[in-house]
């Protein structure tokens, strides 16, 4: 038997623990276990392996409320300290420089744009493209992300984890969605209404001209 003197204070702290009845022995074998069953709990869980991660359909993802994203590629560059917005506006940068004005990103893009600088409504202002973008959502930023990111022919991928909380889609669950163009140099729809104009003009010249060179011949 071990003879412990325990201060006044400690001995007071103790007393609020203890159950009706319960000695300070008894009281003290209780927290011991308890303290040593949560040690094993957390060990066990430092263990664990990993839950996979879910490869989903990037064009009809589940819900994507309560996904943190934990990291994301646009045309194989990842985006630094990535979140959903700032894919949205890493994305329309880049399309600023391609297509080079902000009305052919209008057109190539399903997000609420506004020329210059503005704050209000949720907009958000990319000084390297000299416009503003509207923030939206998980489920929009994705749906608008991946709009532009074909249109640009860009491959985009984002891994995500949906935080343990009610309403998310599958709490701490990570999932993957990925997206890639079919062939690196392939019009989207989107370039081809843009182009659609220059198209019909330059078909009708080259039909004038072989008509006039096959006047001209005979």
């Amino acid at each position: 038997m071990i003879t412990v003197t325990l201060p006044e204070s400690l001995d007071a702290k103790l007393r609020t623990l203890a159950r009706p009845f319960e000695t300070r022995e008894a009281l003290i074998d209780r927290i011991a276990d308890a303290e040593l069953a949560r040690a094993r709990g957390s060990a066990a869980a430092s263990h664990a392996e990993p839950s996979p991660t879910r490869v989903l359909d990037a064009e009809s993802p589940p819900s994507l409320t309560h996904a943190k994203l934990l990291s994301a590629m646009v045309g194989g560059h990842a985006v630094q300290r990535p979140d959903w917005n700032r894919v949205l506006y890493h994305l329309h940068v880049v399309a600023r420089k391609r297509l080079g004005s902000l009305a052919a990103v209008k057109r190539a893009s399903s997000a609420n744009l506004r020329d210059g600088k503005h704050s209000t409504d949720g907009y958000h202002y990319l000084p390297e493209g000299g416009f503003s973008v509207q923030g939206v959502d998980a489920n929009k930023a994705w749906a608008h992300a991946l709009r532009l990111a074909q249109a640009l022919g860009l491959s985009l991928e984002a891994t995500f984890r949906w935080r343990e909380v009610e309403g998310a889609a599958h709490p701490g669950q990570k999932g993957t969605l990925r997206w890639a163009p079919s062939a690196p140099a392939q019009a989207t729809d989107v370039f081809a209404e843009m182009a659609g104009a220059t198209v019909h003009q330059s078909a009708v010249r080259d039909s004038r001209e072989a008509i006039y060179g096959r006047a001209e011949g005979e």
